[in-house]
């Protein structure tokens, strides 16, 4: 590991998505650098430039995962109960779906209700 040690940050519907999530990356990142220990592995664009998790203290008892997953369009319905929404642009380009391999631009907008506010329309 490197002097800094390894974290990754996952995202999912539910707390156990998101930590799988968090947890595959965080091993692919231990997988590529036990293939080649002297190559840097690319994490793309840092997330938390500035952290440091060294600093973040663990401590305290688990907490059970409560909730039932959640889905995309429960998802939509709270942004737009908040006067927002979220835009969707598919970007994957032609020769990516053979690999099942997609992606996406998606925009959250802001609060056009808000007096003063941008227009998000």
């Amino acid at each position: 590991a490197s002097a800094q040690g390894r974290w990754a940050v996952g995202a999912g519907l539910s707390r156990r998505a998101a930590a799988a999530s968090a947890l595959r990356d965080l091993l692919g990142q231990v997988q590529l650098a036990a293939e080649d220990p002297g190559a840097v592995v690319d994490l793309g664009d840092p997330l938390l430039g500035d952290l440091a998790p060294a600093a973040i203290a663990v401590g305290g008892e688990s907490v059970a995962v409560k909730g039932a997953e959640t889905t995309f369009d429960a998802v939509l319905d709270r942004l737009r109960a908040t006067g927002r929404d979220a835009l969707y642009a598919d970007t994957t380009p032609a020769d990516l779906p053979a690999g099942s391999i997609a992606t996406a631009r998606v925009l959250v907008t802001v609060d056009s209700l808000i007096p003063g506010g941008p227009d998000a329309r």
